[in-house]
């Protein structure tokens, strides 16, 4: 039983983690959007997203164009 709360810490701080880190990318987009300065850590960060979460790493993005 304790594993199953283990499991459940883990997974309530990933989706933390994730949320977070969605709203920091999601006020990245809107400022970049909308043409204001964008700091060179926000873009690191974006890196280091993409990095570990390599979600869309075999997308076309052409095919968008």
């Amino acid at each position: 039983m304790a594993s199953d709360w283990v499991t459940r810490n883990i997974a309530e701080r990933r989706t933390h983690e994730h949320h977070a880190d969605f709203d920091r990318l999601a006020r990245m987009a809107w400022d970049y959007g909308h043409g204001r300065w964008v700091a060179d850590s926000e873009w690191r960060f974006l890196w280091d997203c993409e990095s570990r979460n390599p979600v869309f790493a075999d997308i076309r993005y052409e095919l968008f164009a």
